[in-house]
């Protein structure tokens, strides 16, 4: 990935994001919700998930009929400093047009990265580091691609056995049956790639699935044709 132009020096850039962030907030916080990304704007979103997560999965062990989930940890590469960043200034302004000119405005020109080096890199993408708007880009772009993908998979005959996912910022969690895995994690890295993201690729891939059921369910899938 390519440096970040650190923006805590500047003052006035950070005042006027905090103002807009405070003024937008209920709308930011329903945007959230409606994403379910929890890693912004969201007080105790962390427990949230992780009390969400526990339960899920404890009703799906103790009910044999709800049959096998795959359970999904998704873990992006360096994610806040790749999105590119007409891909911000698109999904900045398709969910909060109030903050589309002051983000356009900050992505007008590339940013200056003077390096240890003494070379100047050009930076033409990432929510900088520093800048009070960073996590709430990041959280925009990736529901906007994560609702992409969710359509794509909506559209197979597999779309109907249904799946869900939530978020902490670039973190995320999924639920899905085994028969959708494949074409739910394609989806998503093509949707995460066009924005400038990744989830790595094997052996860097962090993400890590976990099969989840009744252990009767779980018996029962490992000898069926979907567990080959």
């Amino acid at each position: 990935s390519k440096p970040r132009p650190v923006r805590v020096g500047e003052v006035l850039r950070r005042m006027i994001a905090k103002r807009s962030l405070h003024q937008q907030l209920p709308k930011i916080r329903q945007a959230m919700l409606d994403a379910h990304q929890y890693g912004v704007a969201i007080p105790g979103g962390a427990e949230i998930l992780v009390h969400a997560r526990d339960v899920i999965e404890e009703t799906v062990r103790n009910d044999p009929a709800q049959g096998v989930w795959a359970a999904v940890d998704v873990d992006l590469v360096n994610c806040f400093p790749r999105l590119e960043w007409d891909e911000i200034d698109e999904a900045v302004a398709e969910t909060l047009p109030e903050m589309a000119a002051w983000t356009a405005w900050c992505h007008e020109g590339p940013a200056d990265i003077h390096l240890p080096s003494g070379r100047l890199h050009h930076a033409g993408r990432g929510a900088e580091q520093g800048d009070p708007h960073g996590s709430l880009q990041a959280g925009l772009v990736l529901a906007r691609r994560v609702r992409r993908a969710t359509a794509i998979v909506n559209s197979t005959r597999w779309g109907r056995e249904g799946y869900f996912s939530f978020w902490f910022a670039d973190d995320g969690q999924v639920f899905c049956r085994p028969i959708q895995l494949d074409g739910f994690l394609g989806a998503l890295d093509d949707e995460l790639a066009a924005a400038g993201a990744t989830r790595g690729v094997m052996p860097d891939c962090k993400s890590v699935v976990r099969l989840v059921g009744h252990p009767d369910a779980l018996r029962a899938f490992e000898g069926s044709a979907e567990a080959d």
